[in-house]
This record gives structure tokens, sequence and C-alpha cells, in this order.
């Protein structure tokens, strides 16, 4: 689109009445603190997905994780709200409280037991992604050689979360494992974070296939600030808040504004020391750039949201259109799914 002249003021205090939902936040349990809730606040954001067990771990160790993160949302008291209904949402924004979505990154916690997905959704968990790079008992992940689609298990896995009313991710799936997930589920499911092949062909974007299929079966799409995902030289050169919206209108323009939406998979605070661990688990992400060039600059903190929505009035979409991308695609979504 072609670029316009805004009023960045009356931008910004649109953004702050606008509902904003990050479909994905990385930022680690311990660095989930006071100094994050008030940037949250500051960049206008009312509601996040963060991902409660790290993404290797078996139901044992997930309830570890589950266990830290409940203690750190406690200790925040009323500063944040867990979400259980969408509804939980717009009243956690009244009263200027942070609505959090509990999620996994791996179906790989239920381990080959679908009484577990029940027992998670109990525990308030609402969003879970069906796999991490690699394969597990659910179907395959992107990092996989070969993608033979969703298993037996994984079918019924699906059903059994459209049952309960946990919102199905398809982020880090693979392509023949994604296609059968959105044939498999009677609900609409989404893409957390992620990117768009047709504009950089990194293996964690999405086709545009993935793209009108999701936005077929009524889901949306979110888009992560990444900058090894942005751009083919975003390892050298970092990328832009340009780049990221660069993807985002290529989405809209295949998925339609009504399915697309933010998931940034930017973390507070992440250290190198965070990177390596995660490198060491998963090699294909140990390419990286530094921490100065690791995600879109002007979006790389929590405060610095309110200039996506400036960048996207600047290219002349309406304020109505900004207000879907913004938050309420996933509102309907997680409406349609939590009730």
């Amino acid at each position: 689109m072609k670029q316009i002249a805004v009023d960045e003021a009356a931008a910004r205090r649109f953004h702050q009445e606008a509902l904003v939902i990050n479909a994905l936040d990385s930022t680690l349990e311990d660095k989930f603190t006071e100094d994050y809730v008030q940037a949250l606040i500051a960049g206008g954001i009312n509601a996040l997905n963060v991902t409660v067990p790290r993404p290797e771990h078996h139901f044992r160790d997930a309830i570890r994780d589950y266990v830290k993160w409940r203690r750190r949302l406690s200790a925040l008291g009323d500063a944040v709200r867990i979400v259980r209904r969408a509804g939980d949402i717009g009243q956690a924004k009244e009263a200027g409280q942070i609505a959090v979505i509990l999620g996994f990154q791996n179906a790989k916690a239920i381990e080959d037991d679908l009484a577990l997905l029940e027992v998670f959704h109990r525990l308030d968990v609402r969003v879970v992604q069906l796999t991490y790079e690699y394969r597990n008992y659910v179907g395959n992940g992107v990092g996989e050689r070969v993608d033979g689609g969703l298993s037996r298990f994984g079918v019924v896995a699906v059903q059994e979360m459209n049952r309960l009313g946990i919102v199905v991710d398809l982020s880090h799936v693979g392509e023949r494992s994604s296609l059968d997930a959105v044939e498999a589920s009677s609900a609409p499911v989404i893409v957390s974070h992620t990117v768009a092949k047709a504009v950089r062909n990194h293996f964690r974007g999405v086709s545009d296939d993935i793209l009108r299929a999701v936005a077929a079966r009524g889901g949306c799409i979110g888009v992560a600030g990444l900058s090894l995902f942005l751009r083919d030289d975003g390892v050298e050169r970092g990328s832009t808040l340009a780049d990221y919206v660069d993807h985002m209108e290529h989405m809209i323009d295949v998925a339609g504004i009504d399915h697309v939406g933010i998931g940034f998979d930017i973390g507070f605070k992440r250290t190198e020391a965070d990177s390596q661990r995660i490198a060491s688990t998963y090699p294909e992400f140990a390419v990286n750039p530094p921490l100065a060039l690791r995600y879109a600059t002007e979006i790389n903190r929590a405060d610095k949201v309110p200039n996506l929505t400036v960048e996207l009035l600047g290219r002349g979409y309406r304020e109505d259109d900004v207000r879907k991308v913004l938050g309420l695609n996933w509102y309907r979504v997680f409406s349609q799914v939590w009730g």
C-alpha cells in the first residue's frame, strides 16, 4: 500500500484504546516480572499467549514447568488474569490487567494419552501447538525430513481439543500435518507465530496453501517478528518494522483481513545463554543474529508495539481493519473455541 501521512499522536491513542492480543509471547517464566507487566501496559498489549512447558518436555517435566508459571503469575497478584474464556480478555482490559493465556508449543507433554488433554484443560491450558520442530505422537514438525501427516492419534487429538475447547495451533507443524489438522478440526485453527514463505522462503514460514486453508476454517495467522524469519539477510542485517508488515500484507492479500493478527515470538530480556540452550536442543536455530538484531527493530520491545499501529495506518489501512489485526481477529477465534 502507498504510504500516507499519519497523526502519530492520534495513532498512538488509537492503539491504546484498541484490543491488542499477542498470540505468542516467548518471554521465559523467570523474566515475566513486574517490569515486564509495566512494559506490556506501556505497549498497549492486553493479552498474550505464553509457553508454559519447554517444547522438549514430556508430561512429568511439563507439570514442573506449569507449577513454576502458576507461582510466577500468582506472585504478580491482580496485575494479571489467567484466561479461561474469551470474555476474560475484555474484562482484564477494563480492569487494567494483563490477560495471560496458558499455552503449549508442543503436544509432547500429553505423550500418548488423550486424557492428559483434559487434565491440562482443567489446569487452564487453552492453546496447544501440535508439534515443535520434530515428530511426536501427533504428527510431524517442520524440522523433519519427511512429513507423513497427522497420525491416527493426532486426528483424534485434534477432535478431542475441539471437544474440550482448546485452540489447535499449527506453528512449527509440517505442511502435510497442518493440512490434515485443518481437515480434522471442526473448529477454527490458528498459526500463532509464523511468516509468509512467499516473502521469505524460510522453513518456519507457511505456504499460501496453509494461509488459505486456515482462513477457510475460520482461523487466524500471527506474524512473527524474528529477523531470521523475516529477511534472507536477517542474520547479518537484522530486520525492520517495514519487513514485518510486508509479511503481514502478503498474508492479508492471501487469507483476508479477517484472518491475520500478531504473534511476535519476542522474549523480554532474552539472553545469549537462553538462545544457546535452545540451539543445543534444536541445531537448526543455531545460526541467529546477535541480540541487537534478533527482532524487527521498531517492535523489538513490548513498549514499542504502538509503532505497528502507526505503520499500518500509514500504509492506508482503515481503523476498523487495524483493530482486527491488533486483536479482534484473535478474539473472534477464541470466542468460537472457548466460549
